[in-house]
């Protein structure tokens, strides 16, 4: 499986997909971590999705729990929102930069050796063949020509990555009819449902 984008879906993916020992390439055209915060906040059930990969106690070390929302406008207090009351383990949205989600999922990573993150490569192009695609990227910093790798399946995760590659429908349904999204600052994210994911990840490179 080669994962587009190592941002919290990417790697998320990765993780979940190197945990079922499926062999993973992850590329990335970033080399370093993003500069700004981004998205802030994990909520309920995607902390209930990383407790299955073994990562909410070092998530929960790092973050700010946050149970109520005050909401001011200019002429004062509009209202306010608990998390108090959510059914489950995790009663609170979890204040965290993405950028150590990234680092802490990116780390993760490492107790995989069938996964591997290649970083600095940015995909060009993709060919969709019978049974597999076959996928153009270069080195973001030099001028080499591009290179080639092939893989049953292609997963894009990111806007950016979206717009710049064309996958194929039925990759996408595939993870549109397992996946919720919520929107947050305009990113689109993509939380996995953990206990569908053996129904549609394929057994095999």
């Amino acid at each position: 499986v080669l994962v587009v984008g190592a941002g919290p879906v990417g790697l998320l993916l990765a993780n979940f997909l190197g945990q079922a020992g499926l062999r993973v390439v992850v590329v990335e055209r970033r080399t370093g971590p993003i500069p700004h915060s981004a998205a802030i906040g994990i909520t309920p059930p995607s902390l209930q999705i990383l407790a299955t990969l073994g990562l909410d106690a070092e998530f929960l070390s790092r973050g700010v729990r946050v149970r109520d929302c005050m909401i001011h406008g200019e002429g004062g207090k509009l209202g306010r929102v608990s998390f108090r009351d959510i059914p489950g383990k995790f009663r609170w949205v979890l204040s965290l930069p993405q950028r150590d989600t990234n680092a802490l999922l990116q780390d993760h990573l490492a107790r995989f050796p069938n996964v591997s993150l290649r970083t600095g490569e940015e995909v060009t192009n993709l060919r969709q063949m019978p049974d597999h695609a076959v996928v153009e990227f270069c080195r973001t910093d030099a001028g080499d020509r591009p290179q080639c790798l092939s893989a049953r399946w292609v997963v894009a995760c990111g806007r950016s990555t979206l717009t710049a590659c064309f996958i194929t429908g039925t990759v996408m349904m595939k993870m549109m009819s397992r996946t919720s999204m919520t929107s947050t600052s305009g990113v689109m994210l993509i939380s996995f449902i953990t206990s569908s994911v053996s129904s549609w990840v394929p057994k095999a490179m």
